[in-house]
């Protein structure tokens, strides 16, 4: 997949090691899929949010983003998480899965993403 100098910069992790692993991710999705280039964008969004979809493998990988210092780049956003603090029905889950939950979100939080929890950010503009 071709890249422009400033993404073989980050490819090469001369931006560090977040940026460079999230590069990295992408060229290999382009190749997956047959892309011939990356796209300039102006907003994500983040549908990993959820405790039960990720799980503790990927929340280690997102400590590992934020304690080098990965943020967006973009407006992003997040989809929900799987657990409504303000409803007292999640109150019954249990207390390790909340905190879980509750860190992914704030690691979220930490690289700049916009944690609206919704599917439907694009009613929010």
């Amino acid at each position: 997949m071709y890249l422009t100098k400033d993404e073989e910069r980050i490819y090469d992790g001369e931006l560090g090691w977040a940026y460079q692993v999230s590069m990295r991710i992408l060229v290999k999705l382009g190749d997956l899929y047959g892309a011939k280039r990356l796209i300039p964008i102006k907003s994500a969004h983040i549908s990993g949010v959820s405790y039960k979809t990720i799980g503790d493998a990927s929340m280690e990988f997102l400590r590992a983003l934020v304690d080098s210092g990965g943020r967006v780049k973009v407006r992003a956003t997040a989809n929900p998480s799987g657990i409504d603090y303000e409803n007292a029905a999640f109150t019954c889950l249990p207390s390790e899965l909340v905190e879980k939950q509750r860190e992914i979100i704030g690691l979220y939080r930490r690289m700049g993403v916009d944690t609206v929890l919704t599917c439907t950010p694009y009613y929010l503009e």
